[in-house]
């Protein structure tokens, strides 16, 4: 099972390839340190540099060079498993972190 963290704007997922949608809400970076310290401990902590230069050049973590679009084209991040935009994907996982 691969876990990409994926930037959609201003936000952080951990994006899981099982599922193909978000495992966690909307995240900003502070919030994404710590969700990783809690998930992943302190090689985690080690490992979110070189992640984040990833997401930083590409939009996610993926050592595929996958953009967030390719992450996203089959996405079932909707009710249902309904494939959703970004901007939609953004919005219903912002909701879930309030």
């Amino acid at each position: 099972m691969s876990r990409y963290i994926v930037k959609i704007e201003d936000k952080y997922f951990e994006w899981s390839t099982c599922v193909d949608a978000p495992v966690t809400p909307a995240m900003d970076i502070n919030e994404l340190k710590e969700y990783i310290k809690d998930e992943y401990g302190r090689s985690g902590l080690m490992e979110l540099p070189e992640r984040l230069e990833r997401v930083n050049k590409q939009g996610t973590s993926s050592h595929l060079g996958e953009t967030v679009e390719d992450v996203i084209l089959h996405n079932m991040a909707g009710k249902n498993g309904e494939k959703l935009t970004k901007e939609e994907i953004l919005e219903q996982y912002a909701k879930q972190g309030q």
